[in-house]
């Protein structure tokens, strides 16, 4: 069973008003959230990934939103209408990639 996840004692950082650092992570950070609550299965994680996702989005400066998000508007569409019974096309689906991490090394 999951335990429900208190976004302002786990993040304390991500309080009200806007975050310096947020702009310099936004799109990636769009990305995956949005990823994550369409693969996501447990309800208590979804609904921590649903309380993130409006929090990032009343964080974030409305012209940083405008930039990050247009790019990926497409293609978050096609995923959101992807039929429950078909995987999704990985051409889709971004994969992280970490500064300073070398894949294959671990």
């Amino acid at each position: 069973m999951a335990v429900p996840l208190n976004i302002p004692q786990c993040c304390p950082w991500f309080q009200e008003g806007s975050c310096e650092w947020l702009c310099q992570v936004l799109q990636p950070l769009l990305v995956h959230i949005y990823q994550r609550s369409l693969l996501e299965t447990e309800p208590n994680i979804l609904s921590t990934v649903t309380r993130v996702w409006g929090r990032v989005l009343t964080q974030a400066p409305p012209l940083a939103l405008v930039t990050a998000a247009t790019p990926y508007m497409g293609v978050w569409l096609c995923l959101a209408m992807q039929p429950s019974k078909l995987p999704y096309d990985n051409s889709y689906i971004v994969e992280a990639k970490h500064p300073g991490r070398v894949s294959g090394s671990g």
